[in-house]
């Protein structure tokens, strides 16, 4: 049965036309090879059709968008600036331009109206011959009563009629629609409780900063006073039926003590303070021989150098910033600290976020040059440190393991291989926990009111899998119960696959302590179990080798390579911690070998040619991971399966061994050229 097509999604299809007219102007040779026409019978064609009785069905739109459609039409003050809001295309679409959002601000100010960014592909090869799919993200100004899938089937409808098989609706995250709603001012009770919290929080450092700076002058008056009655000195006086006595002091943050001593226990008194349990020490006698034996001596002492605030003070100097903030940028290495650490760490934390910073920008697609960008990057050498950013975490992972067995096992040294192993978990997640906390319940309830815009829906999406995960997250376990995408925080894998190799940590410490052998075979089962789980993955689902690689061919929807380009390389591989372990394991290893190094007073004694050939060996693994991809990543060679299997099983872990040579070498003082002699360390 032919049906006619309502008014309301006739005035829809002039909107679309317009862009289709801007695509056609664009490509009109392209356009009359598909009709065999001219590109104006073309258009003259297309617009006949698509005001014809040949309409398609439309039972898929609901009458009520239809509705809203067809009053539209009729309303010319209002069909301006929606049409005006449409996104259109641009120049450099092949370069990457394809981003139409379109203008978010005007469509959201129409009444009624709201703003919808549509993913779509554009299949480069029925155009151009080549093997590759353009995510093109266009802003459209719909109705409200107009749900997602009634934008969607519209426009499905639309390509159908246009004819154009080459360009497809497609899924932006999680759906092809993403319509940003009017916002809301009505604050719900999870935002205010929010702001609540964030505003004790503040009010406590402030009261606890103002609570420091208080006992500071006090201490500082005191130390000042030339009648030592405020240095801590002893002051006694006598009376009848005293039993406690206080200071009256301006500050009055310190308690000071009346101690009452009778004759009948005078001597207990006098044991009790020369005890060496007794935290008070004795300056003055504490009785003359000019006092009766029944009178009543009161003695007050100043305990402010022994005995701390109470209670509430106590709290509140915990949310000083005075005392918070030095400690922070405190730059002074603690005794018997491996010294080194510290450039790593910001070495590696600078080399995470730049290559994240490159991440998220693909991610977005919303600059105008990303596609040619991306092959220019790919072809530059010196690119490939940030393709392959990714390697920093794996540092972390590494010092994360270092450190845990080092101090672990330093501690069992000590206590003769006794460890409170139930407050050994209780205090790792009472350390990370609160702060993670604070984060899911800030992404939640407080930065939905912050802003709008185009690409905001996406950050919407986190915060739906926050309210529905947070709990995973909170467990750590975030990495087994949020699939692909789903993630409330985008990096809560690093801190759940942090806290699962903690969990598992004594069975490679305990070992390492009582049997050493044994443990360092147990090391090595648990890596080979690892490459093993890798190999089979990343040949079951052929993923590309590398993280970037994978991220790039997602992003350009495939790269003729044969291998499979998605992000199930991320959920499947990336975030999971039997594919991650290695360099936590070896890590472990580490701080095993220079525990044992300290704890002998072993001597380290290197010869130049030695030490060169150390930092040449490890210099050369380091650099064969980060750079060893190039060929692949600019497209001059094809990566075949051993490849992917072989770096992604085995580069971590050949990361983390070149990081061993990088943290013994500079612990021991072979780190630059001058060192570089026969002397010897003890550490």
């Amino acid at each position: 049965m032919v049906r006619r097509w309502p008014a309301g999604l006739t005035a829809f299809a002039h909107i679309s036309l317009l862009l289709c007219i801007l695509w056609l102007s664009m490509y009109p040779g392209c356009a009359a090879r598909r009709r065999n026409t001219d590109s104006t019978d073309t258009l003259v064609n297309l617009n006949g059709f698509m005001l014809s009785t040949d309409a398609p069905d439309i039972n898929d739109v609901s009458p009520m968008c239809l509705y809203e459609l067809q009053k539209l039409q009729n309303e010319t003050a209002e069909l301006v600036p929606v049409l005006d809001s449409f996104g259109k295309p641009a120049s450099g679409i092949l370069a990457g331009n394809l981003a139409w959002l379109g203008h978010f601000d005007q469509c959201m100010a129409v009444e009624s109206f709201r703003h919808c960014l549509v993913g779509m592909g554009a299949n480069l090869s029925t155009l151009l011959g080549v093997s590759t799919v353009l995510p093109i993200q266009w802003g459209v100004c719909a109705p409200e009563v107009c749900s997602e899938e009634d934008v969607r089937n519209s426009l499905e409808l639309l390509l159908v009629m246009l004819d154009v098989p080459w360009l497809t609706i497609k899924n932006l995250v999680s759906s092809a629609v993403s319509c940003t709603e009017k916002p809301n001012t009505n604050f719900d009770i999870g935002f205010i409780l929010t702001c609540v919290a964030i505003s004790t929080l503040v009010a406590l450092t402030i009261v606890g900063s103002v609570v420091d700076y208080c006992l500071k002058s006090s201490s500082q008056a005191g130390s000042s006073n030339p009648s030592g009655e405020a240095n801590g000195n002893f002051s006694a006086s006598g009376g009848q039926g005293s039993s406690r006595q206080r200071h009256s002091k301006a500050s009055n943050l310190y308690e000071k003590l009346s101690v009452d001593y009778e004759d009948e226990n005078e001597m207990n008194s006098e044991d009790k303070s020369s005890s060496p349990n007794n935290p008070q020490t004795e300056k003055t006698p504490l009785l003359s021989s000019g006092i009766p034996p029944r009178s009543t001596t009161v003695l007050s002492v100043d305990v402010k150098h022994e005995t701390q605030p109470n209670v509430l003070v106590r709290v509140l100097l915990c949310f000083a910033m005075s005392r918070n903030l030095p400690k922070l940028l405190n730059t002074k290495q603690a005794e018997g600290s491996i010294s080194c650490l510290n450039g790593i760490r910001v070495i590696s934390i600078s080399w995470v976020i730049l290559g994240h910073t490159l991440i998220f920008i693909l991610q977005a697609q919303t600059s105008e040059n990303i596609v040619s960008a991306i092959g220019r990057w790919l072809d530059n050498f010196a690119f490939q440190a940030i393709a392959n950013a990714f390697l920093g975490v794996d540092t972390f992972f590494f010092l994360s393991g270092m450190l845990l067995a080092y101090h672990t096992l330093k501690k069992m040294k000590e206590t003769g291989g006794k460890i409170p192993w139930l407050w050994y978990y209780i205090h790792r997640y009472i350390r990370l926990t609160p702060t993670l906390a604070l984060l899911i319940v800030v992404l939640t309830f407080l930065l939905p009111n912050l802003n709008q815009g185009p690409v905001w829906f996406r950050l919407d999406r986190t915060i739906g899998f926050c309210k529905s995960y947070w709990w995973s997250d909170l467990l750590y376990i975030n990495n087994f119960v949020q699939e692909g995408q789903k993630d409330c925080v985008s990096w809560g894998w690093y801190l759940a696959n942090d806290m699962q190799f903690f969990i598992i940590s004594p069975l490679f410490i305990i070992p390492l302590f009582w049997f050493p052998v044994l443990g360092m075979i147990a090391l090595a089962v648990a890596c080979a179990a690892s490459f093993i789980t890798t190999s089979v993955l990343v040949y079951q689902n052929d993923f590309l080798p590398g993280f970037f690689l994978s991220i790039a061919g997602a992003f350009a929807g495939g790269s003729g390579t044969g291998l499979s380009s998605n992000l199930d390389f991320q959920k499947m591989v990336y975030v999971k911690p039997y594919c991650r372990i290695p360099p936590y394991l070896v890590g472990i290893a580490m701080g095993h070998f220079i525990c044992e190094i300290e704890s002998r007073s072993r001597r380290i004694k290197l010869s130049p040619v030695f030490a060169a050939a150390g930092w040449a060996i490890a210099g050369g693994l380091g650099m064969a991971v980060v750079y060893g991809l190039y060929d692949i990543n600019r497209g001059a060679s094809t990566p075949t399966m051993a490849t992917s299997i072989a770096y992604n099983s085995f580069s971590t872990f050949t990361w983390a061994i070149a990081l061993c040579w990088v943290v013994f070498a500079c612990h021991y003082g072979y780190g630059v050229p001058k060192n570089f002699k026969a002397s010897s360390m003890t550490s």
